[in-house]
């Protein structure tokens, strides 16, 4: 009599490998985590400066309280700014916070964008990508 194999254990066996290839697929073609390529980080220095200086161009908005997070994204090559506002503040004056100083921090560097996000109370009221 001839022996069979197990139909189950094969089906498992065959979504082990698919996982596996999907996983591979993803780390190593999608996100390329082997590739050795320098990547442009901007120097502390630089983000201090944007920082006190966006502060600074948004020190006459009455809804403008401060920037709790100033950071530089690599992997999007662009900065990414949090925007802590007045809580009698809504959308109309998110919109207008974060694309100005998008805009600002456009000008203020060799052309690099800026996402941000506009906070009231500690949650998000508008996030602007560019």
């Amino acid at each position: 009599m001839a022996r069979r194999k197990n139909p189950v254990g094969t089906f498992f066996l065959f979504l082990a490998v698919a996982g596996f290839a999907g996983a591979a697929y993803k780390f190593l073609y999608v996100e390329r985590i082997l590739d050795h390529q320098t990547v442009y980080t901007a120097p502390a220095g630089e983000i201090d400066r944007l920082r006190t200086a966006c502060e600074e161009a948004l020190a006459s908005e009455p809804c403008f309280v401060s920037i709790p997070t100033f950071n530089w994204r690599a992997q999007s090559k662009r900065y990414r700014i949090d925007v802590n506002m007045t809580d009698g503040c809504g959308i109309p004056d998110s919109k207008r916070i974060a694309t100005r100083l998008s805009e600002f921090v456009k000008r203020s560097t060799d052309g690099y964008e800026a996402e941000v996000s506009c906070l009231i109370l500690g949650r998000e009221v508008y996030h602007y990508v560019p």
